[in-house]
This record gives C-alpha cells, sequence and structure tokens, in this order.
C-alpha cells in the first residue's frame, strides 16, 4: 500500500492508481489541472508508483498557469493543423505572460487570422479532446515526426542525450513536450491570440524565418479580460 499525505492534511492509502484517484481521495481533485506528488508535478492521469506528499495544481497558481498556457499553445498548434495542412513546428513554450508557438505554415498568416485560429481553438476545447502522454524510445520518436515531415522535431530530438522521449498527444496532433499537461481540451477555454511574428529558427538569422504567434491564457474569464 501506498501512504499519500494531502495539503489539507488527510492522509489516505491507496493500492494502485493515478495522481487524480490520488487527490479524489483525499478531497483534493476539484479544480486541479495536474498534480504535485513527492514534489513532482505530474499529469492527473499519471499512474503513480510511490506514496509521499499530494497537493492539486490550481489554475490560478504560478505553476498552474504555466501548465494552462504550455497546453494553450499544444491547442493553437492543434488548431493551426486543422486549418493550415501540413504546417511544421518549431517550439511553442509558455512565456511570463502567455505563450507562443513557432511555425512553418504554409502560405503563412497575419494577425487578421488570429479570430478564426481562436474560433477553431474554441470548437476543440468544447470536444473536450484527451490529452494523453506517451512515451517512446528516441528511435521511434524520429520515425513519428519523419513521418509527419516535420524537421524542426527531428532536430530536436536528434540533438537529446535521453533515450527515452516524452509526447502529448489530443487527436491528430502530437507534440514533443516533459508536461505536465491538462486532462484534455476543455480545460482550456479562457485565452487569446495577442499577434504575429517571424521569428528565426532557434535565432539564427541563417536559418529559416518561421511565423511567431503569440497569446496567453488564463484559468476563468475574469483575469482574462482584466
Amino acid at each position: 500500500m501506498m501512504q499519500f499525505t494531502g495539503n489539507n492534511g488527510k492522509q489516505v492509502e491507496l493500492a494502485s492508481g493515478t495522481a487524480g484517484d490520488v487527490l479524489d481521495a483525499l478531497g483534493l481533485k476539484k479544480g486541479a489541472i495536474a498534480a504535485k506528488i513527492d514534489g513532482c508535478a505530474v499529469d492527473l492521469s499519471r499512474v503513480v508508483e510511490r506514496g509521499g506528499e499530494a497537493a492539486p495544481i490550481l489554475p490560478e497558481s504560478d505553476e498552474g498557469l504555466d501548465i494552462l498556457r504550455h497546453s494553450a499553445a499544444h491547442l493553437m498548434a492543434q488548431a493551426v493543423a486543422q486549418m493550415y495542412p501540413g504546417t511544421r513546428y518549431g517550439v511553442g513554450p509558455s512565456i511570463k505572460d502567455g505563450f507562443y508557438y513557432d511555425m512553418e505554415i504554409p502560405g503563412g498568416i497575419t494577425e487578421d487570422d488570429l479570430p478564426k485560429i481562436e474560433k477553431e481553438m474554441h470548437r476543440i476545447a468544447k470536444r473536450s479532446v484527451p490529452v494523453e502522454r506517451r512515451v517512446l524510445s528516441k528511435a521511434e520518436a524520429l520515425e513519428w515526426f519523419k513521418a509527419k515531415n516535420d524537421p524542426y522535431k527531428v532536430e530536436i530530438i536528434s540533438e537529446l542525450e535521453d533515450e527515452t522521449v516524452t509526447l502529448y498527444v489530443q487527436g491528430e496532433y502530437a507534440d514533443l513536450c516533459r508536461g505536465p499537461h491538462v486532462p484534455n481540451t476543455s480545460f482550456v477555454r479562457h485565452f487569446k491570440l495577442l499577434s504575429v511574428a517571424g521569428a528565426y529558427w532557434r535565432g539564427d538569422e541563417k536559418n529559416i524565418m518561421l511565423t511567431r504567434v503569440y497569446g496567453t491564457a488564463f484559468g476563468d474569464e475574469e483575469s482574462l479580460a482584466a
């Protein structure tokens, strides 16, 4: 049996389960988008292997905002993938006040296209598309992105020293990422795409210029509107 102590002081024992199961047993799951188990931030769907302290990661916390915004970047990339077939993806991190994604989009886009992309993002969010974590070998991950004709992800994976690679899959879209992420796309509802800029791949002017789309996301509409 594994023993868990919640940040509310409650203790439970479980023989097996996910991080979400742990929070649920502790009465801490409501509002959580991820969990912290034994000091490590994990997806709610992650199977726990040992006991320890447990706490919910809420969207209004700094850590929660980071996860939410990174998930929003993936949601935007998924929308772009559906609207602009053949798009190739660079990097899409969360940043201090939001997120961005560098993409090679066939035909390019302008800021006039952002409302259409937002609309598609909301459509995907309403479908509650599951966000699934997968662990592949480095060789498998390389084959995955070679098959998708994405040289930027192939370049990143080729330089990794680790022999395993973590992907997050939502619908037909997949991205290279350590996570954690929200359980499904419905958790990302309050967002805004802000601007479009050019960005050289890896910041090197000798490389191709990609399209960088900036956005932001929050856990509630009031914070987004502020």
